[in-house]
């Protein structure tokens, strides 16, 4: 990392960090027209694996494995029962839903590991973290919104998307701070932490009124629909 990759020499720890810091790296998802294996069929694929990765596990007792053998069975009876292609095109809905049903298994528990990682990395040479405020990775979509090139994607289809996407991330990291709050049992904060509380309990007082208003709002609609338009 500190010696370079094209013969100039060392790089600087401080060039290291700003270049890192500065990075933006933007993950495009798009559709394939050949795309058509069911989403159906995915999802239990994606279940065998899980199962045969828990069977893999030497701790595991033998009433455990028995029950892993039973769903194992009952996924591969389904997944042979079901039909491997689409029998139409995906509308661009659809491929977008296809999309938003990897991102809470996938995409959004993995980038925590990869800057978990990359600071540890940081931390090993003796370079400081990335700060908090640091996103050096993004997620986009065709999907949705190729209104150039897909006769079937209107303005109300691309409003959908926005929208769908937004309520996925929006439920995502509610989820966690949510799960955040059970986990975090101390009784005190440092003036720091006590400080950003303060400003966002101001910003969403500005947006949706006072704390009264918040808790009514949230009953009346449910926690996982708090973010839905």
């Amino acid at each position: 990392l500190l010696n370079g990759g094209d013969g100039s020499g060392p790089v600087a720890p401080e060039a290291v960090v700003a270049a890192l810091q500065q990075m933006d790296i933007d993950f495009v998802f798009t559709a394939h027209p050949t795309q058509v294996m069911r989403q159906g069929r995915l999802s239990k694929c994606n279940e065998i694996r899980t199962i045969m990765r828990r069977l893999s596990s030497p701790d595991l007792a033998h009433t455990e494995r028995l029950d892993l053998l039973e769903k194992l069975q009952l996924q591969v009876h389904l997944c042979w029962r079901t039909d491997s292609l689409r029998l139409k095109p995906p509308s661009p809905q659809e491929e977008q839903r296809s999309l938003l049903s990897y991102v809470p298994r996938s995409i959004f528990p993995a980038v925590p590991v990869l800057l978990r990682r990359l600071d540890a990395a940081l931390v090993r040479v003796g370079l400081p973290k990335l700060p908090l405020t640091a996103s050096p990775f993004r997620f986009s979509s065709w999907m949705g919104g190729d209104r150039d090139g897909n006769p079937n994607v209107t303005a109300i289809v691309t409003k959908e998307a926005v929208l769908a996407a937004r309520i996925t991330a929006a439920t995502l990291l509610f989820e966690a701070v949510q799960e955040l709050m059970s986990s975090l049992s101390l009784r005190d904060a440092t003036p720091e932490f006590k400080a950003l509380v303060i400003a966002s309990d101001g910003r969403l007082e500005r947006r949706f009124g006072d704390h009264q208003a918040i808790a009514k709002m949230r009953r009346g609609r449910g926690d996982s629909q708090f973010f839905a338009p």
